[in-house]
């Protein structure tokens, strides 16, 4: 039983596979018995001396009740202590995001996360009748799913806060607890919590300061997640050690093994490495360009993070990205790293004109403004239908190597030439979401291709569209099996 209980406080602890966020220790680690039956054990460095390990051995068994092994071992913090209420700007308008479609494991794990949220009375149920957001599954490392939920308009929605969502109740909690401790025995990243001491003989008299101020507020400390007597540790990419912080070795290794250039070509292949490793991995190298524009927007993002919560940030493309991350048929990276953008309450702009010197400034007032004819996207699509169902494939290229494939299964029953007409209205509709003027479209149909000579579509005045106006009226008022065509 205490088992199953160990994985349910696990499971719930949103920081669960942020490993390369979190601290990790240096040291070796034994295991600590902290509570009788099999299981309930937390971790202690095996470098301590025998003095100072009996010292923290007794200061954590004496709070062994601060450790939450299941969701009843979580009695709860006081709504006196800490309660935020969302400050939503009077002139914002009310969204109810457009529902994401979700496969049936998706569908699954969405219900299995709620029930345990409710059980564990995180959270309850609410009618709203006016915000209404997604949820998102982003796969974590071990396997099991991550709920997230889409923040995007909720936060363009709220004051700027140098505690954005969704990390606002713990950045203010963690505060307010430890706000005597901070910057002198602990520091504090969210949630995760360092207690640093400059002496080892002090150390057990501040992890019992710390112990107390949790006990103070009902606050519970996760035991798969707490390290005790370390020395030091990975933290953000960086070693903490008792000299400070320093560069970590495994991401210097690639130069450290490095052999120093004997030739001029190797002193060029030198520098087009140090390139390569200050942009993209191997991998990250076959990516799309705009899964690559997506990247350095989330790599700014990570180091940059509290200059993207305090401040309201602009980023300047002519590319869709903002199309394409708000897409609800995002899957796989694009999905995670729209969720972790969504924090923050980006603003997308296009470049625009490029103004640098006077002169270029005075050039540019006095030269007529000629507009630019906007590039022309490229489109492909074929559908196909068989017993099992109609389904379709998009691929939409555009400018500046954009590309996007999508793939459909419709859920109705279609001719091979109805798919083949289905596919282009859906290509259609995708290119305008990416805001496409021009769009060049291939298929393979020779009926569809055939049927016309010249397609051209355009937008015309309602007074002069008013015979098809009026016939889709009449159409709204016949019962199924009037309509008539008249030739």
């Amino acid at each position: 039983m205490a088992h199953t209980g160990h994985e349910e406080i696990t499971d719930l602890d949103p920081r669960s596979d942020a490993q390369d966020e979190r601290p990790s220790p240096v040291d070796e680690l034994d295991d600590l018995q902290i509570r009788k039956l099999l299981g309930q054990t937390t971790k202690i460095s095996k470098r301590l001396t025998q003095e100072l390990r009996q010292q923290l051995e007794a200061e954590i068994l004496k709070n062994a009740d601060l450790f939450a092994w299941s969701s009843a071992d979580m009695p709860g913090i006081s709504a006196d202590l800490i309660c935020h209420k969302l400050a939503i700007h009077k002139e914002a308008k009310l969204v109810a995001q457009r529902k994401r479609k979700v496969g049936g494991e998706r569908r699954e794990a969405i219900v299995a996360e709620t029930q345990k949220l409710l059980k564990a009375s995180f959270i309850r149920e609410v009618r709203y009748t006016t915000w209404l957001a997604n949820v998102v599954l982003v796969k974590k490392i071990s396997g099991k799913w991550r709920m997230c939920v889409d923040y995007t308009d909720l936060n363009k929605a709220c004051p700027k806060d140098s505690y954005p969502l969704p990390s606002i109740d713990r950045l203010r909690l963690m505060d307010k607890v430890f706000h005597q401790q901070i910057g002198r025995n602990m520091e504090v990243y969210v949630d995760d919590m360092v207690v640093k001491t400059t002496s080892a003989i002090d150390h057990a008299t501040d992890l019992a300061e710390v112990f107390a101020q949790v006990r103070k507020h009902n606050m519970r400390l996760n035991p798969e997640k707490c390290v005790f007597g370390v020395q030091g540790g990975k933290f953000l990419g960086f070693m903490i050690i008792s000299r400070g912080i320093e560069a970590n070795p495994e991401k210097c290794k690639a130069i450290i093994q490095m052999q120093s250039p004997q030739t001029v070509k190797e002193v060029q292949r030198l520098a087009g490495r140090l390139v390569s490793l200050s942009l993209l991995q191997d991998a990250e190298r076959r990516y799309q360009m705009i899964e690559k524009l997506a990247l350095a927007l989330v790599t700014a993002a990570r180091r940059l993070r509290p200059y993207f919560q305090s401040h309201q940030v602009v980023v300047k493309t002519d590319y869709p990205i903002k199309q394409i991350l708000r897409k609800p048929e995002l899957v796989g990276r694009m999905i995670a790293w729209s969720v972790e953008l969504s924090e923050f309450g980006i603003q997308y702009e296009g470049h625009g004109p490029l103004k640098a010197q006077c002169l270029a400034d005075f050039v540019a007032e006095l030269t007529p403004i000629v507009t630019e004819e906007p590039q022309a996207w490229t489109l492909h699509v074929d559908g196909s239908s068989n017993s099992k169902g109609g389904g379709a494939g998009i691929i939409l290229e555009g400018p500046n190597q954009v590309a996007l494939e999508q793939s459909l299964k419709f859920g109705f029953k279609v001719t091979n030439n109805q798919a083949e007409y289905e596919v282009l209205l859906a290509g259609l509709r995708l290119a305008r979401d990416l805001g496409a003027r021009r769009v060049n479209c291939n298929s393979d149909s020779k009926l569809m291709i055939s049927a016309f000579d010249e397609f051209t579509i355009k937008h015309v005045p309602r007074e002069q569209n008013a015979r098809a106006d009026l016939l889709s009226k009449l159409a709204n008022t016949k019962r199924p099996g009037q309509h008539r065509t008249i030739i």
